[in-house]
């Protein structure tokens, strides 16, 4: 059977002297992972960089229940980049937004809500609609909601000071039994939750990255340490 989707490149292993094994995160039909022959070979050469990761393809691939590896019949880009990979600060947050949406899919599964969103967020960071420097923590906020457990708030910081990450929610005291942020982090994430996040310095932006990552953590059992995550902090506090 003929499947006709789109789907954005997350990873792009060497398979043989000519071919790749690519990862592809499709709209329709989940994470699926094709072969792709004859793209390394010296005619071929020029057109590797389409399954470079992040880049948006159309796809037509041959779908058979019985294989996990599948062939693709036609590619095309669905999506160019003007600068996205010349521009060191947008790669990085898509290089970031990348491993965070990655260690998000389970495999075959249909998410249309969390494509639509990681493809336009790819386009946004490019063309910088959105605020670079907010943009992580709002990605990882996202995907929290997307994924069914958003941190929830109902009162105000004085009433409950303490963020538990197992509940997601704000309690009036500190659990020994789980995981609790203390007064001062709790009063960062639940400020950050409140849109005050433009008025936060550089240190407090990355502890809020750090805050969600851990989150996330408790939440994704394979949700495990960024590669990422070092770099980001780097160009983001430079």
């Amino acid at each position: 059977m003929l499947i006709k989707t789109e789907g954005i490149v997350l990873k792009t292993t060497k398979y043989s002297e000519s071919s790749v094994i690519v990862s592809i995160f499709t709209r329709e039909t989940g994470l699926k992972s094709y072969i792709v022959s004859g793209i390394r070979s010296t005619k071929n050469k020029s057109k590797g960089n389409i399954f470079q990761p992040l880049q948006i393809l159309e796809l037509d691939y041959y779908y058979h229940p019985s294989k996990s590896i599948y062939r693709i019949k036609e590619y095309r880009p669905a999506h160019i980049y003007s600068h996205l990979y010349s521009d060191i600060i947008s790669q990085s947050i898509a290089v970031f937004s990348l491993e965070a949406v990655s260690k998000c899919i389970v495999e075959h599964e249909v998410n249309l809500a969390l494509y639509d969103y990681f493809r336009q967020f790819l386009i946004d960071i490019e063309s910088q609609k959105i605020n670079l420097k907010t943009a992580p923590q709002y990605l990882l906020l996202q995907l929290c909601k997307l994924l069914g457990f958003q941190p929830y708030s109902d009162s105000t910081y004085e009433e409950k000071p303490y963020f538990n990450f197992e509940a997601g929610t704000f309690e009036n005291q500190i659990s020994f039994q789980q995981i609790t942020l203390d007064r001062k982090e709790t009063l960062l994430f639940y400020r950050f939750l409140n849109h005050e996040i433009p008025t936060f310095n550089k240190e407090e932006r990355l502890k809020v990255i750090e805050i969600l990552l851990i989150y996330l953590k408790v939440h994704i059992p394979h949700f495990k340490n960024f590669t990422s995550l070092e770099i980001l902090k780097q160009i983001l506090n430079g």
